[in-house]
């Protein structure tokens, strides 16, 4: 820049990202200048020019220039990149026209332990909520890996269920014997700074009472008996562990979707109104992608006759990043990165981002319209649409055909039962007393055999444990 530009960019100064000052004996404001422009947008600021505008000169020698450097480089926290240039204003005195250009930054930068941001012409102190705002926005601080607390306390390691860690390491990691919980959680990132506080990852995974540190950690589910939404309507909510709130809302919808059935001589093809696999992606996005920062609603699933919508609290553009540039580039934006690892590891999600191309393609191939994605400003909704005609599930890759030739009577009485009544699942105690009722012999262990059979087939789906087993019509 030569002096003459100097002249002309001074005429109309935008003061959000210009600071004047008369020399570097203003030092304290000029680093605080610097942390507030990283933290922003970016700025210039310009040494040796007076309030008014004017140039007035000042000296900036190598010594200057190497303490500006230092001042960036290890004073402002995080470090802020910055260059110097030096426009000539009186060459017999040796004055010059500083100009610091200061890049922006990556998150909250801070002088001397004070975090700044730039508003308008001055540098505004920040306090911790409105650091935390920032750095969510930057999307530095991710919701699971935070500290976790109530309104009470912060949740410690004893608010671990050490039953659901030592299943995860016996189930999923294949670790047997005993196990040493702090030990797990610190190898895993689950603790602050290796303390006894644990971050809300921990909590939502491994949590004795995870609502009781994040109550918006739930699923509600609102059935209605027609197309829109009424007064009458059948509702229920899902809380426990972020799994457990996944499977009971997961059985939940499969209890209430509609399931068509076509009879072809001694086989019985069965269709669900929308593929499985698909309602499960939906759901799980809903539950691991959703902004759990915002703490006044939860996640939403509304059933009617003719659709099925996911709404969750989850804003965009997020990471800088449009729904729609995920959904062309095929990208994956994790809004809790600790989440989705662990449905990972049980086999739930997958790691390319294939999400929203599994949805749609799951939903042409069934026979039924594309989803349809709506982005508003703080919620983010997919709504798988029906069809009245169910013969465009005959074709279906997602039908399930039972061939009745292979069933035993014990099991043929079984599957007329579910699809007689519009309770579709049952347990093993109620099968006995089924079959019992039909003057038909069977003892506990037949019972098991025949239910473990039709699990073998996918006749059945198989949820819960020990006595809280279910079996499901597939």
């Amino acid at each position: 820049m030569d002096y003459k530009e100097l002249l002309e960019g001074l005429k109309n100064i935008e003061t959000e990202k210009v600071e004047l000052k008369r020399s570097f004996s203003e030092w304290e404001e000029i680093a605080q200048t610097i942390a507030g422009f990283a933290t922003q947008k970016g700025g210039k600021i310009f040494v040796g020019i007076d309030r008014n505008a004017c140039p007035v000169g000042t000296t900036c020698s190598n010594e200057i220039k190497g303490r500006l450097q230092g001042l960036a480089n290890q004073e402002i926290k995080p470090a802020a990149s910055i260059s110097t240039e030096l426009v000539n204003h009186d060459s017999s005195q040796s004055l010059v026209i500083a100009i610091i250009h200061v890049q922006k930054g990556n998150g909250v930068h801070s002088y001397k332990g004070i975090h700044y941001q730039r508003r308008g012409d001055t540098n505004h102190a920040l306090n911790s909520e409105e650091i935390c705002t920032i750095e969510r926005a930057t999307k530095k601080l991710y919701y699971d890996e935070m500290p976790c607390n109530s309104e009470e306390r912060p949740a410690l390691i004893s608010d671990i269920d050490e039953n659901k860690v030592s299943e995860h390491l016996t189930s999923i990691k294949k670790i047997q014997g005993q196990h040493d919980i702090k030990r797990f959680l610190i190898n895993n990132s689950y603790l602050v700074n290796g303390g006894q506080q644990v971050k809300n990852s921990a909590i939502m995974i491994f949590g004795k009472d995870p609502q009781k540190f994040i109550p918006q950690m739930r699923v509600s589910m609102s059935s209605f008996a027609g197309r829109n939404v009424t007064d009458r309507f059948v509702k229920k909510e899902f809380t426990g562990d972020i799994n457990n709130i996944f499977q009971a809302a997961f059985l939940e919808i499969q209890k209430n979707m509609k399931v068509y059935s076509f009879i072809e001589g001694k086989q019985r093809i069965d269709v669900h109104e929308y593929p499985l696999e698909v309602v499960r992606e939906c759901l799980i996005n809903a539950i691991v992608h959703r902004d759990y920062y915002e703490r006044s609603t939860e996640t939403f699933v509304k059933i009617f006759t003719d659709r099925m919508e996911f709404v969750n609290p989850a804003s965009f553009p997020f990471e800088n990043t449009t729904f729609d540039e995920i959904r062309k580039t095929k990208s994956s934006r994790r809004r809790n990165p600790v989440i989705a690892e662990f449905f990972e590891s049980l086999g739930l999600m997958e790691k390319e981002g294939m999400g929203v191309s599994k949805i749609e393609e799951g939903m042409t191939r069934h026979g039924l319209p594309l989803p349809v994605f709506n982005v508003y400003g703080n919620t983010f909704m997919v709504t798988l649409k029906s069809v009245e005609n169910k013969n465009v599930f005959m074709n279906s890759p997602y039908r399930k055909v039972i061939d009745f030739g292979l069933l035993n009577e014990r099991q043929n009485v079984l599957i007329e039962h579910l699809n007689r009544t519009n309770i579709r699942y049952i347990s093993r105690r109620e099968y006995i007393a089924l079959i019992i009722g039909k003057n038909i012999q069977i003892t506990e262990l037949t019972a098991s055999r025949d239910l473990q059979e039709l699990v073998m087939k996918n006749v059945l789906t198989k949820y819960g444990d020990k006595k809280g087993t279910k079996y499901l019509l597939t």
